[in-house]
């Protein structure tokens, strides 16, 4: 038996979201992203979320054990990129892409939509 303890993620802000989830946002708030959109904050591979002890711990305070930490970041080498997004309430949610080409296209739609509405700095 091991001494890690088991994970116990949520209820919260991640709920039902992965460590990948918790470590995309706390990359974001140290202004990691690679680009900002209204509401959304976008990661091209490679992440590299596990660069940044701060990532990882913040993992770990909302309940994920080691191995679910590890096995997102060894899940984040096979990604495209990824995009997460705050609600209103508070909730956080990840989007992943597995191709360049469809991160690339959401990421582009995200920002026209951003110039339409004036909001693109």
């Amino acid at each position: 038996m091991s001494n890690e303890r088991p994970c116990r993620p949520g209820p919260g802000k991640f709920e039902g979201e992965s460590a990948l989830c918790v470590m995309a946002y706390h990359s974001a708030n140290l202004g990691c992203a690679d680009a900002s959109t209204e509401g959304c904050e976008w990661f091209r591979s490679p992440l590299g979320f596990d660069a940044d002890e701060e990532t990882t711990r913040g993992a770990s305070a909302e309940g994920f054990c080691a191995e679910c930490i590890e096995r997102a970041i060894d899940d984040a080498r096979e990604l495209a990129g990824c995009m997460i997004r705050e609600d209103s309430q508070g909730f956080v949610y990840l989007t992943t892409y597995n191709s360049r080409e469809e991160f690339e296209h959401e990421l582009t739609e995200a920002e026209q939509a951003d110039i339409a509405a004036g909001e693109l700095e």
